[in-house]
Order: structure tokens, then sequence, then C-alpha cells
């Protein structure tokens, strides 16, 4: 006779919301790229039951659910004095002292800039953690 499975997460999965939990919890702030590529190395070093490579969601994916996050206030962009979002841009353009023309003009625009992001404190225990999905489309 079969038994039916549990339910849940499978044995050994890492939980994406979980992991940015844990990542961000004591008030470090990162971008999605480190955020996603730590993710990917602690996915690739976790062993498989049956062997083999085990699959690592998409960056555009990643940040589909990073939006997810900051929709849901669980996550926040850092700004700046003059409310922009920090980036490493503006970190550079602050401390020469020159107008946002002047160093556009002398510095192509990237074409993804590292936008600072840090877990809303306040919210560090809300249960939308879980499932933030669900959390959002209900």
């Amino acid at each position: 006779m079969i038994q039916p499975g549990k339910g849940g997460w499978t044995p050994g999965r890492i939980q994406l919301s979980w992991f940015i939990h844990d990542y961000l919890e004591n008030g470090q702030e990162s971008w999605a790229f480190e955020i996603h590529q730590a993710y990917k190395k602690a996915i690739q070093a976790t062993p498989r039951h049956r062997g083999g490579k085990r699959k690592v969601i998409s960056y555009s994916s990643f940040l589909n659910y990073m939006y997810i996050l900051r929709k849901l206030g669980l996550i926040e962009y850092l700004r700046d004095l003059q409310g922009e979002i920090d980036t490493d841009e503006a970190k550079e353009r602050l401390k020469k002292g020159e107008t946002r023309e002047g160093w556009e003009a002398r510095n192509p625009v990237p074409l993804a800039p590292r936008h600072f992001i840090r877990a809303n404190m306040s919210k560090i225990d809300d249960p939308a953690w879980y499932n933030p999905r669900k959390a959002l489309y209900g």
C-alpha cells in the first residue's frame, strides 16, 4: 500500500523567502544580485537525495519575487538625502559633490543600477515571510 506524502516543502529544500529573511534579518544592506548569488551557492551546495544538480530560480524570476516582498513592505530600498534610490552611482556623486547632470554627462548609465535594499525591521516577524505570493495575491 502506497502512503501519501506529508505535503509541505521537500526535505533539504531551501525556501527562498526564508533565505532572504535570514540574509537580511540583521539589518545589513545588500542588493538583489548579491542575494541571488548567495542563494544559488546555497542551493548548489545542498546535496540531492538522488544525485544530480539542483534547479535554481532564474534571476528574472528572483526579481519578480523581490517585487512581491517590496509590495508587502517586507523589504525597502535605501534612499539618499535627496530621496533618490541609493545606488553606487549616487554614493560616488555625493562624494564628489557634483550635480546629477554633471555626473551623468561623464558616466554612461548602467543597464542595471545596483539598488541597495534592506529588510523592514518592523515587519521582520510578519507571517507574510512564510508565503509572500499568497499574502499578496490571496
